[in-house]
């Protein structure tokens, strides 16, 4: 029930981004440079990194179901884009501090940076 639950949240992510072009241009804009976004759209755009950032806590709590190691190294890519980052400045308190410190511990692994895998 784990993983059924864990994977449906990550497709769902991508179904947004698939199915609703609005969603796909923010999130392609946001994730360039957040600043260029109007009031809604940061605000639509920290949503969908919200999702994010939630996937990946899936990712880590249920590792043994759904692949830990490809779930850090996607936030990893992700987080690592400017407006990310940016969004990432104001958000990251949002979150519990263990998920913060893997999320900042993701960002700054040098495998992930490379594009590399454990």
């Amino acid at each position: 029930m784990r993983y059924t639950t864990a994977v449906s949240d990550l497709q769902a992510f991508r179904k947004i981004l698939a199915t609703d072009a609005d969603c796909a241009r923010i999130y392609r804009d946001g994730l360039a440079d957040f600043s260029k976004l109007d009031s809604l759209e940061q605000w639509r755009f920290g949503a969908l990194m919200q999702l994010v950032v939630t996937n990946f806590q899936y990712g880590i709590k249920f590792g043994d179901a759904i692949e830990a190691d490809l779930q850090r190294n996607a936030v990893a890519q992700t987080m690592r884009r400017p407006g990310a980052r940016a969004w990432w400045a104001k958000a990251r308190f949002t979150v519990d501090a263990a998920i913060r410190a893997m999320v900042d511990d993701a960002i700054s692994d040098e495998r992930a940076n490379s594009g590399g895998g454990s």
